[in-house]
């Protein structure tokens, strides 16, 4: 649903003038890039490097000139890593054309989550950063589910497998936090203390636990078989 929420947020401002500013000052909302990326937007971007004042300036000017020159016929995105108070050649983008605010996107999406399900919202703030990304591909009934504390966020039953077959690449896939997130239902399996090791040293270290489970319930079942039913 967390898709489904900024792409509509971004179709009620560009589909009257192809042109629209998201304001994401902490680069949280990032992850929403790819998503957005699919709908066949043109994506110009603010770099974080550009720290003085007249870097932002003329990087503004050279983005707004790449919009009206090499896509002036495109539905442009301009994707803004600064509040918009420190705007300029794009600040009146934000009035004349349309801006998607996500310099507090734990408020956006408190307010996408009651307004769908009609749910207080009691999962705290990192947390539901995590649930949005996590939220993606999902529907309402998942939305539900997790603020009614019926389902786990990370289902290790489902993640497990992919994870033990290929764990370097099944972790590089996933933003720093769902991965720890999944990390720490790993090792919470182990019985220990979450710590960072690399994703293969975790897989055999759970690979080890599973067969030692295995193994010990295999020889208490032959045990029960010796003591119970003899051979005659």
């Amino acid at each position: 649903m967390t898709e489904q929420w900024i792409i509509k947020d971004i179709e009620k401002h560009i589909a009257h003038r192809n042109r629209v500013v998201i304001i994401d000052p902490s680069g949280e909302c990032a992850y929403l890039l790819p998503c957005i990326e699919k709908q066949n937007y043109t994506i110009l971007k603010t770099e974080t490097s550009n720290k003085e004042e007249w870097q932002r300036i003329k990087e503004e000017l050279m983005l707004r000139y790449e919009a009206e020159s090499k896509h002036k016929a495109e539905k442009v995105v301009f994707y803004v890593t600064r509040p918009k108070t420190e705007l300029s050649f794009l600040f009146d983008y934000c009035f004349t054309h349309g801006c998607v605010d996500l310099s507090n996107p734990v408020e956006w999406l408190r307010k996408k989550l009651f307004t769908g399900t009609g749910h207080q919202i009691t999962l705290e703030n990192p947390m539901l950063l995590t649930a949005a990304k996590l939220g993606i591909g999902k529907d309402l009934a998942w939305w539900k589910k997790i603020l009614q504390n019926l389902e786990e966020l990370v289902s290790i039953e489902d993640e497990l497998i992919p994870f033990l077959s290929t764990p370097e690449s099944f972790s590089k896939g996933k933003e720093a936090d769902v991965k720890r997130l999944f990390e720490e239902k790993l090792v919470d399996l182990l019985g220990q203390t979450y710590r960072k090791v690399p994703a293969k040293t975790l897989a055999i270290e759970v690979s080890s636990k599973i067969t030692a489970k295995i193994c010990f319930a295999l020889s208490a079942s032959l045990y029960f078989q010796k003591c119970f039913y003899p051979l005659t």
